[in-house]
């Protein structure tokens, strides 16, 4: 029976009848097959969490990119090899773990990033690289909320593969503070590349970059000093914004030499020197962010402390 000739005989009766069982099979597999397609296309089209308890924070931005967490151990990079994950990119500060990728069967690139922002430089190699290095892709910080998130967005919105609005979602879906201006600053003023610009444009995937000597970071450092020890001497706003700025690439300087610890890395007194400089540094950061009463007060005489420590760190072990 039609479905026409279903209908006439029911408004011709004037009583409910119920449908033809192969009639009603059909409607549901449509429903079934139109929902599904739906589905797979929001999934395709929005950034996505994944389960992962290593490595941590794990997201789908897109087909074939993904992000999250430094891998750490053969949990990760199993759960890696779960997404048919082939290459690894690492926009981390500290030094990748290539032979544990390379025994995943999962090569390694090393493009590290600061927090002050991304150039354009940088953006077109992060675009070039999730278009042509093998995929799928998983891009990595250390905690995966900061600033991988912001490379994944700039990469795919740089390469075409999301839009502007997708990556901002992504940044707050990894829970990317905002008090890194730098980073989400970059993604809103990222374009795309066409696809000759990244054809022709010439860069570089080394496994392991070399990092900044100590001494290099500890003269970067001091200029922070100097720019917010300025910075706190006027309460205006735009002086808040550039302290807080400056106090915070100085606690994630510490925190990066926290974790590498390259120089020195045996020896316990430097560690605890470190250690207590990051945790100094992110108390000026906060005061600052907070302005409460006399922050200015107390954020400078942090700073002191900081800089005397960083004094005695500088006469013991002379970097």
């Amino acid at each position: 029976m039609t479905l026409s000739a279903w209908v006439n005989r029911l408004i011709t009766r004037g009583k409910p009848q119920k449908p033809p069982a192969f009639f009603m099979c059909r409607i549901f597999s449509f429903v079934i097959c139109f929902a599904t397609t739906q589905f797979d296309v929001a999934i395709a089209d929005e950034p996505t969490r994944l389960e992962s308890q290593s490595p941590a924070n794990l997201i789908r931005v897109t087909k074939g990119v993904y992000v999250g967490g430094e891998p750490n151990g053969k949990a990760s990079f199993e759960r890696l090899a779960q997404l048919g994950v082939v290459t690894v990119v690492s926009v981390d500060g500290s030094t990748p773990r290539v032979d544990e990728a390379e025994n995943a069967g999962m090569r390694y690139v090393h493009l590290p990033l600061g927090y002050e922002g991304v150039s354009e430089l940088q953006a077109k190699t992060l675009a070039k690289a999730i278009a042509e290095l093998p995929r799928p892709v998983y891009i990595h910080c250390h905690h995966g909320r900061h600033r991988a998130p912001a490379a994944a967005a700039i990469a795919a919105v740089g390469s075409g593969m999301i839009e502007r609005a997708d990556a901002l979602a992504l940044l707050r879906l990894a829970g990317t503070a905002k008090r890194f201006r730098g980073v989400f600053d970059a993604v809103r003023k990222t374009e795309r590349f066409t696809p000759d610009e990244l054809k022709q444009f010439d860069a570089a995937f080394p496994s392991c970059v070399q990092l900044p000597s100590m001494t290099t970071t500890m003269a970067e450092i001091s200029h922070c000093f100097d720019a917010l020890s300025e910075a706190i001497k006027e309460a205006n706003s735009a002086k808040i914004n550039r302290a807080a700025h400056h106090a915070l690439l100085i606690e994630e300087a510490f925190a990066e030499l926290s974790r590498e610890a390259v120089a020195k890395p045996n020896d316990q007194v430097f560690r605890k020197l470190l250690r207590e400089s990051y945790r100094d540094a992110k108390d000026i950061r906060m005061l600052v962010e907070q302005a409460e009463p006399n922050w200015q007060t107390h954020s400078r005489r942090k700073l002191v402390l900081l800089k005397d420590r960083c004094k005695r760190c500088h006469a013991r072990f002379r970097f």
